[in-house]
């Protein structure tokens, strides 16, 4: 027998926190659900902050942490149990989480520029659309960083979610952008949402 449940919320952000209380209970802990469920803990402490609650998963946010980084590899990266090899996308993954959790405040010992400088060399040997997404993740671990050398052609680009991070790239730099071929894609629901 199988049951079906219904929820009505009265707003998404309701559905956030219900979606983040299924991830503090997730069972698992490979890096890439330790960097899930920290991700989740951190938009509950940005949630909590706009409503003016106190955050209780401080203790959480710092024993999540202390286990990537327990658990990060001879190459400063991750992969998916403990120390393991290499994956790219899981070290990205977690990468990026701990970061957001040292710009909200939490203690992380580890070096997000110099990852940045190594991965920065690595990028050619992606496609586009990981090369893009991985260039915007360096940028903003280091906003020093240049990467107009390692961007494709922008005609090569053909994704509309690669010619948005091609220009949130130009834009991290300071150039100035021109959406025009961005908004002729738009489309909308028979509602009005794009």
């Amino acid at each position: 027998q199988s049951s079906l449940k219904i929820s009505a919320l009265a707003t998404s952000l309701e559905v956030y926190e219900q979606e983040i209380k299924h991830l503090h209970n997730y069972q698992y802990y490979c890096n890439e659900q330790l960097a899930s469920k920290l991700k989740a803990y951190l938009l509950q402490q940005r949630i909590d902050l706009q409503k003016g609650k106190a955050f209780s998963y401080e203790k959480d946010v710092r024993k999540i942490v202390s286990q990537l980084l327990n658990n990060v590899n001879t190459e400063q990266k991750w992969g998916w149990w403990g120390i393991a090899p290499t994956s790219s996308w899981i070290s990205e993954h977690v990468v990026e989480t701990l970061y957001q959790a040292q710009k909200q405040g939490f203690d992380v010992k580890f070096d997000f520029k110099l990852y940045a400088q190594k991965e920065l060399y690595q990028v050619d040997n992606k496609s586009i659309s990981e090369k893009l997404k991985n260039l915007l993740l360096l940028r903003k671990l280091d906003t020093l960083l240049k990467v107009n050398a390692f961007l494709p052609k922008y005609d090569s680009v053909k994704i509309l979610t690669d010619k948005i991070n091609y220009k949130l790239l130009l834009l991290s730099q300071g150039q100035k952008v021109d959406l025009a071929d961005i908004f002729k894609e738009e489309k909308t629901t028979i509602l009005g949402g794009i």
